[in-house]
């Protein structure tokens, strides 16, 4: 059970740090192509682990990235960046310790 806090307290910080990076570098809102304020934005941390959250579990990044490229002229390639690493590194890492957390409880079984 140690080992499953320890794997949501390790995704809680990933999720807060690249919030936090993402509130410094695409902060303001952005409208989605019905002339509405999208969910989608950094202007707040919750909202911002909330759009990272989205965007860790592969639920429509692209279209969050562009959407953040769009509206912040100058910065397409630091969000493609961004937004890229971040699916990259916190697909990694989540299954890297899942998998090692399972695989310690089969060695436990095994032994």
């Amino acid at each position: 059970m140690v080992a499953i806090s320890n794997l949501a307290v390790l995704s809680l910080l990933f999720l807060f740090v690249y919030s936090l990076i993402g509130k410094q570098f695409f902060h303001g809102d952005m409208i989605d192509e019905d002339g509405a304020v999208t969910r989608y934005h950094f202007n707040t941390t919750h909202d911002a682990m909330i759009t990272m959250f989205i965007v860790l579990t592969g639920e429509n990044w692209n279209y969050v990235m562009s959407t953040v490229a769009y509206h912040h002229k100058g910065q397409e390639v630091l969000s493609v960046i961004f937004f890229v690493s971040a699916v990259l590194i916190g697909n990694f890492m989540l299954l890297n310790l899942f998998l090692a957390i399972l695989l310690k409880y089969l060695q436990d079984a095994v032994d």
